[in-house]
């Protein structure tokens, strides 16, 4: 009965040394990090999901499209505070490297470039 006790606390003692060693290597290598970045078609699906989730945002009258990692947002849009908050929304989704804010107001003549 000693040794069963003392072979179960080796085993316990091991198992928890594992768990603090994967607790760092998790730590030291986020997920994030080690995934590829999406292509463009999941990156301006996945800015869509995100932007579009609340049921305020005008989903109509907004255009997604991603090149490169770099995301335009194309369209009109009631205040600008709106606008701005996209943007910051936008730029928090991995993947994200820039974007392009052609967003404009319904009186004003739309941004091209």
């Amino acid at each position: 009965m000693g040794r069963r006790l003392v072979r179960r606390g080796e085993r316990a003692a091991r198992h928890l040394g594992s768990e603090t060693v994967g607790m760092a290597q998790r730590a030291a290598h986020p997920k994030a990090a080690q995934q590829p970045p999406p292509d463009d078609i999941t990156l301006a699906r996945k800015v869509e999901t995100e932007i579009f989730r609340p049921t305020d945002v005008p989903k109509g009258s907004i255009n997604v499209n991603a090149e490169n990692g770099i995301v335009y947002l194309r369209g009109r849009v009631d205040t600008q505070e709106r606008i701005d908050e996209l943007e910051r929304q936008v730029r928090t989704i991995p993947g994200v490297r820039d974007v392009r804010n052609l967003l404009s107001l319904p009186g004003a003549p739309g941004q091209t470039s």
